[in-house]
């Protein structure tokens, strides 16, 4: 059996990270025929990836620390933010007053988590069956794998 460098693995990695988000942008516009609902909406794919993002980081509530994470630069994701707070999805909250006054908390509305809820609903159904065509054996290998890439990428690298 071949041995394989960690340099192989790292490139394969990247790869298929830019294969991913590539995969995702034309499964979710296309296959899933989104942009006429995001119309209805008034959302952007840009806008619902972020709604999604806050969705599932509900610790990550100020402009700075949505900045940070998402290697976005504060100026576009104000703009961004700001057509959200205008059209229903996001609310900007003032902090205490024994927090930094200059702070704005962010926190999605209920409109934003009954989109959220619509749109998680039929990505998750046509995604899975995708892997409807996988048997039990090969989900599982599959499944603990992903698990195992999950827990690296969200320790930083570090194996627990």
């Amino acid at each position: 059996m071949r041995q394989i460098t960690s340099r192989e693995i790292a490139l394969c990695v990247v790869t298929m990270s830019s294969n991913f988000l590539r995969w995702h942008k034309t499964y979710i516009e296309n296959s899933c025929n989104i942009k006429a609902e995001l119309m209805a909406y008034k959302l952007t794919m840009s806008q619902l990836h972020l709604l999604f993002f806050l969705h599932m980081n509900p610790e990550i509530r100020t402009l700075s620390a949505l900045s940070s994470e998402l290697f976005t630069s504060k100026g576009s994701l104000s703009l961004m933010l700001s057509k959200l707070e205008r059209n229903g999805y996001l609310r900007k909250n003032a902090p205490a007053k024994e927090d930094d006054g200059r702070k704005v908390y962010l926190s999605l509305t209920e409109r934003a988590e009954e989109v959220l809820k619509v749109i998680e609903k039929r990505f998750m159904e046509s995604t899975s069956a995708i892997f409807d065509q996988m048997d039990d054996k090969a989900k599982n290998r599959f499944y603990d794998k992903l698990m195992e890439l999950q827990q690296i990428f969200a320790t930083g690298g570090i194996k627990l």
